[in-house]
């Protein structure tokens, strides 16, 4: 199991479907947990496989929900436009590339996460 070493404010569903309707986007059931759950923050081990094709990649940190500049709605505004309109940027890598996670309709049952990473777009 990968341990969180550092989280943000624990959330509520409630605070979660707010954010989703004041930002227009809806997360997926699995990011939504991992929400609930964590809050983004930084984890012990943070290596995780993109695809086959995309190889391995590592997380610095994963946004949070909260009121700073650093928080999961601020990148959203700041990458809009900038990449595919099915994705939503949740972290960053140690090189500054982002990770992107896949919100659309069929996305939204999945057991495994879609995931891209869009290389040095800040």
């Amino acid at each position: 199991m990968n341990n969180f070493v550092i989280t943000d404010e624990k959330l509520t569903l409630k605070a979660i479907k707010d954010l989703e309707n004041e930002h227009k986007v809806k997360f997926t059931k699995l990011y939504t947990n991992f929400l609930l759950e964590n809050n983004g923050g930084c984890l012990e081990k943070a290596i995780f496989k993109i695809s086959d094709s995309q190889g391995e990649s590592a997380v610095n940190e994963f946004f949070s929900i909260n009121n700073t500049d650093e928080s999961l709605f601020e990148y959203i505004d700041i990458f809009e436009g900038r990449m595919p309109s099915d994705f939503i940027p949740i972290g960053i890598d140690p090189n500054g590339n982002i990770i992107c996670l896949g919100i659309k309709n069929e996305y939204y049952e999945s057991t495994e996460p879609s995931v891209l990473a869009l290389n040095n777009m800040n």
